[in-house]
């Protein structure tokens, strides 16, 4: 089915981070981003050639190669680029750089990119259509009934298509799809990198690491219950961060401090419940923190949990975990 190969290659590269820095070419490249004309015509093409193994840096190198004040020639060189290809650099860069192109005092260079920013921010003017007809659906049973509809890391695009294979009764290629990419090798790499720069992950990097390890050789008997150990830590050190969880006491939405030592009433009586949306904190009330889920595993009572499909939700859940960890700091 091509257009499922597609959308599961979208996924992948959403859900994949960049590639460590090539501190050799990336040297290169900042010097000759300060060099002659030829020079910082040398640097454009190998940022857009090598996007994935430059730093973020990189993308103020072009900002400031795009402005007016720089050689004609380099600017043209930056208008061809971008033309011929976006080069999966960030929209918002991409865009900046459009406008800066369109506003620049050479017709020529102006002629080359308008119509290139037309073109980009036409699907621009639906955003709104697409958040409204995402919130639409969000309050219908088939999105409630939809057992990945937890997934809220990612793109709208990306959830409706998911949604749409789901009504189709595709769920099966839906959980195979995510399977396939979590227990990729760089996306592996690249989210363990992520989770380094999260200040409440560092001290649990170590277990996690091995947890992902575990999960890509397909040892789900070691990735399961270390999973779900460090997803239970993480959402207490969020709730910790957010002022919901003081020690062994939580406040609950209506403002009293109670005693809790289950991660249950943490989600489900306190404002943890919203700060995680519905969907993510009823995955883990009903599906996670159950008598023949998580209770059963980390007491010792199911012996027989190793399967790929919940190692793979716990990775997903993590990954969940990690974007709202990173908006409160």
């Amino acid at each position: 089915m091509v257009l499922e190969k597609i959308d599961e290659e979208a996924l992948r590269e959403f859900l994949i981070e960049k590639e460590p820095v090539d501190e050799e070419l990336w040297g290169k490249i900042k010097n000759k981003a300060e060099g002659n004309a030829e020079e910082k015509e040398s640097a454009i093409s190998l940022i857009f050639n090598n996007y994935l193994k430059v730093p973020s840096e990189a993308d103020e190198i072009l900002k400031i190669l795009a402005l007016k004040n720089q050689p004609l020639n380099v600017r043209k060189k930056l208008a061809t680029q971008i033309s011929k290809d976006k080069a999966s650099i960030p929209g918002g860069l991409y865009l900046f750089i459009l406008t800066k192109l369109s506003e620049d005092p050479n017709e020529e260079i102006k002629k080359q990119v308008l119509p290139i920013k037309k073109e980009f921010l036409e699907p621009l003017n639906t955003t709104i259509t697409i958040t409204n007809k995402i919130l639409a659906i969000r309050k219908k049973p088939i999105y409630k009934n939809f057992q990945f509809n937890w997934l809220t890391f990612l793109p709208i695009d990306q959830m409706l298509f998911l949604l749409k294979l789901h009504k189709n009764g595709k769920d099966q290629e839906i959980e195979q799809m995510l399977v396939r990419v979590s227990k990729d090798k760089s996306y592996l790499t690249k989210f363990e990198k992520d989770l380094s720069s999260i200040k409440i992950f560092r001290d649990r990097l170590g277990i996690i690491n091995s947890a992902l390890e575990a999960h890509s050789i397909g040892n789900y008997e070691l990735s399961i219950p270390s999973l779900l150990s460090q997803i239970e830590g993480i959402l207490w050190d969020i709730a910790s961060i957010k002022n919901i969880a003081y020690g062994q006491f939580i406040v609950t939405r209506n403002g009293r401090m109670i005693k809790c030592h289950g991660a249950y009433k943490l989600v489900d009586q306190t404002h943890m419940y919203d700060l995680m949306d519905w969907t993510l904190a009823d995955f883990f009330l009903k599906a996670i923190y159950t008598k023949t889920f998580r209770h059963g595993i980390l007491h010792g009572r199911i012996t027989n949990y190793a399967k790929e499909e919940d190692s793979m939700k716990l990775v997903m859940l993590l990954r969940a975990l990690s974007e709202i960890a990173k908006k409160e700091e």
